[in-house]
């Protein structure tokens, strides 16, 4: 319990919520089991109002980085460090960038934010297993300090996804 409340930086993950509210587009990119993540980000973070997309695979990264400006905020999910160029260059656009990443090196200390994910000092044992779990951890806990900014808005906009698809499944039912 204590190891894990040392991973965590509240104070990072609350800097980071702030920049997802304050951002008119957020993108993630990832790849891999990486991009299953940042496809999974999307899914929560839209359903608070968040207008996002995720992308997996280079050719998306290339042509999204060339539509980004200050206003947007760019995900890495990367425990390789493969999504590093593409962070690099959307930053170089102007956007703000985090980076989700088990390798940190003097290239991440240039993002906006760095998150560390399953560090490599940890035993080989440890090294084995997957860092999507706690990759997955770390944006469920970013999505509840999001969701605390402004919490009655988001509910609106999540409630009304229900009341929605009841209407449009009722209709398609008639």
């Amino acid at each position: 319990r204590e190891m894990t409340q040392e991973l965590i930086d509240d104070n990072q993950l609350e800097r980071i919520a702030q920049m997802i509210d304050q951002s008119e587009r957020v993108y993630f990119f990832g790849t891999g089991s990486s991009g299953l993540v940042a496809r999974e980000m999307k899914l929560r973070f839209m359903r608070l109002g968040v207008v996002c997309e995720a992308l997996t695979d280079p050719d998306g990264f290339a042509w999204t980085t060339s539509i980004i400006d200050e206003k947007c905020l760019v995900f890495g999910f990367s425990l390789s460090g493969t999504i590093i160029d593409s962070l690099l260059d959307a930053q170089d656009m102007g956007a703000k960038t985090v980076l989700f990443t088990s390798t940190p090196s003097k290239e991440t200390q240039a993002f906006t934010e760095t998150v560390l994910v399953a560090s490599q000092s940890q035993a080989s044992y440890i090294q084995r297993i997957s860092a999507q779990l706690p990759m997955l951890i770390l944006i469920d806990l970013l999505y509840a300090y999001f969701l605390e900014i402004d919490r009655e808005s988001k509910e609106k906009i999540f409630n009304s996804y229900w009341e929605n698809k009841k209407l449009n499944g009722y209709r398609r039912n008639r």
